[in-house]
């Protein structure tokens, strides 16, 4: 069964999900969303499920769309720290690569890989 991928939203945050709906771009994503066709990765919060982006390798026929969440560090060439308690960056910047070339639909929230402030941007699409 195919899912969304969402990456950002932790423990706390579970609200930020309301704001997942308003932007799906798709009948087909509505409907998965609202039948909790969902994975939830926040590496500070669920370190135990590991890095979205090695789920996103390794099955990607399996995943319909990739929800990125006020990802700090997604622009290529940002400035970049596996050190900071408040937030995880360290592959973020190859997120929009790798979606591209496994044709995944990258919809993100806050922070944009191309520098614009838009509250949502949905690439691959």
């Amino acid at each position: 069964m195919k899912k969304i991928v969402i990456i950002g939203i932790g423990n706390g945050y579970e609200h930020q999900l309301d704001w997942i709906y308003d932007v799906l771009p798709t009948k087909e994503l509505i409907n998965m969303f609202l039948d909790k066709q969902i994975d939830v990765y926040d590496i500070m919060h669920y370190p135990e499920k590991g890095d979205a982006i090695d789920e996103i390798v390794k099955n990607h026929k399996d995943i319909a769309a990739v929800i990125a969440v006020h990802i700090f560090g997604m622009k290529k060439g940002s400035a970049k720290s596996a050190n900071h308690d408040y937030f995880y960056n360290v592959r973020n910047d190859e997120l929009l690569e790798i979606t591209n070339a496994l044709n995944i639909p990258l919809i993100v929230i806050g922070d944009q890989p191309d520098g614009k402030n838009a509250f949502s941007k949905t690439y691959n699409m």
